[in-house]
Formats: structure tokens, sequence, C-alpha cells
């Protein structure tokens, strides 16, 4: 007797045949045109994506974690600009990374007349002490428009070693979001690259969002 099959993974024969299906992985939540991406992508480094694929990888991967920004913040209108160059640490409230994490993807907004680079940035510790904060990768172009940019991270090897705490730099002027944060505490270094020189800043902050998981989906 042949089998009837209900549905993907499930057939009616003889007997009742429940078949496992593959588990999700980072590429195959992505849409056509983002898995030729990822395929196009250094294994590490971030690539950019739609905002429906970033939402696929948060939604459909097992144990995402959004830091810094919600989705409800990431939308809130933007007040004021950011100069170039200028790195933030924001508060150590939202952007504290536990050990064992995968930084999978972020989002940042980019600048309104010339293109440039976003740099997710990284460390150990956190100011005012002489934290280092360095490149989690690649620092992946943005487009010369005022929007939100969406990244996702291609089969990174390594995750935190230890606690660890977010932060962001581009390298055009961008905007920043007016009520996100309202009295916590943040920092700002014009020091350049490897970001160990900060001052105190509780005022308005970079739009930025990380995608984090411990589990290995790729």
């Amino acid at each position: 007797m042949a089998s009837i099959v209900l549905g993907p993974g499930i057939s009616v024969g003889p007997g009742i045949t429940i078949e496992s299906m593959p588990a999700a992985t980072l590429r195959s939540v992505l849409s056509p045109t983002g898995q030729s991406a990822y395929d196009a992508a250094t294994t590490g480094n971030f690539f950019a994506v739609s905002s429906t694929d970033y939402g696929n990888v948060a939604t459909q991967l097992s144990s995402v974690t959004k830091y810094v920004m919600n989705d409800s913040q990431l939308a809130v209108a933007s007040s004021g600009s950011w100069s170039a160059n200028f790195a933030q640490a924001h508060p150590s409230s939202v952007a504290t990374v536990s050990s064992g994490t995968y930084v999978i993807g972020f989002v940042a907004r980019g600048g309104s007349s010339t293109s440039g680079t976003v740099t997710p940035l990284i460390s150990i510790g956190f100011p005012p002490s002489a934290a280092s904060y360095a490149a989690i990768a690649n620092s992946p172009t943005t487009p010369n428009t005022a929007a939100l940019n969406y990244y996702i991270r291609k089969a990174p090897a390594t995750a935190t070693a230890a606690t660890s705490y977010l932060g962001v730099v581009n390298s055009q002027t961008v905007a920043l979001n007016n009520s996100s944060f309202t009295g916590l505490q943040g920092y700002y270094s014009a020091s350049g690259p490897p970001y160990t020189s900060w001052t105190s800043w509780t005022s308005t902050f970079l739009y930025y969002q990380v995608l984090g998981t411990p589990t290995v989906q790729w």
C-alpha cells in the first residue's frame, strides 16, 4: 500500500511515519536575494540585507536576543546629528552581551548626503576605564540615505569569551535618536581606534541594534 503524504515530513502508509524536518539555519531563512548575498560574503563578515531578511533571522532562528535598541526605539524620529568618526559606547544597561554569544547581525542608521561605512564595536571593559572598543568584524558600507541599514553576519566562528559591551562608529555624519535612553550613562570617543579615551554622554544616542545568539545555526 502506497503512503499518503499529509504534509511536509508526515506520511501515512501501513503505519504513520514522522520525519524530522531540517532545522532552520541562518542562510535558509533568507530570501533568494539574501542567500546570494550570503554566498558572496566572506565568512565571519557582515553583509547588507533587507529589513525582511533581518527580521527573519531575528524571529526564525532560536535563542536570538536583540541588544541596545528595541524595534520601537529604532522607529523614533531623529533629532540632530552626530559627527563622523565619533564612536559611541551605548549604556551598559542595554548593551551588555553575555559570554558565549555569537553576534550575527546589526542595524545602524546611515547619513543623508554621502555614503560611508559603519563599524560595530565591542569591548570587554566599559568606560570610563581604559576600555578598548574594537571592530566586531568588517565595516560594511552604508548608502547615502538617512535610513536604517540592516546587516547579517556570515557564519561567525567565535563567540564572546567574556561579558562584553557594544558600541558603534560611522564614517559619515548620522542622525541621533533623541528619546531612547534619557538619563542613562553612555560615552563617546573621538580618539580613533581602538577608542580608549572616553567622555561621559547621557543625551541622544546613535540608532543601533545588535542580534546575538548562543547557538550555532549556520
